[in-house]
């Protein structure tokens, strides 16, 4: 199980829609070496769900995300922003990723019956949940 620990914001989605090119889409292994791209702090996951929820551990949604890739893709918002300045899929899109302000803590993943869950535990706790 991978994990990994945050003390930013964070944004929670595709990487294949974070990359700034075709190029390092191929150079970050599509999405599960983003060490090749400069990210130092992040979590990739493969990951088959359609559109989930991301919701906190008292059931309020905090947002949602997609992936055309099968890549789920947590790391900090201002390593991203460095990354890619021209990144604005959120504000486009803004059910493409889920942004969580400010979190403190660790990002994990639960895989159980097919069924891949991101799971944040810290100051802000939450989950993916799939679509009913």
């Amino acid at each position: 199980m991978k994990k990994q620990k945050f003390n930013a914001t964070i944004i929670i989605g595709d990487p294949c829609m974070m990359v700034k090119s075709e190029e390092d889409w191929e150079t970050c292994g599509y999405g599960e070496q983003m060490d090749k791209l400069g990210f130092k702090n992040y979590l990739s996951v493969e990951f088959d769900e359609d559109a989930p929820d991301v919701v906190d551990d008292k059931g309020n949604v905090l947002g949602s995300f997609c992936t055309d890739s099968s890549m789920i893709l947590v790391v900090p918002f201002d390593d991203l922003m460095k990354y890619n300045p021209d990144f604005n899929v959120h504000i486009e899109y803004p059910h493409s990723c889920t942004i969580i302000e400010n979190f403190c803590g660790e990002a994990t993943y639960n895989t159980r019956n097919d069924t891949t869950t991101i799971v944040g535990k810290g100051n802000v706790n939450f989950k993916s949940v799939a679509e009913e």
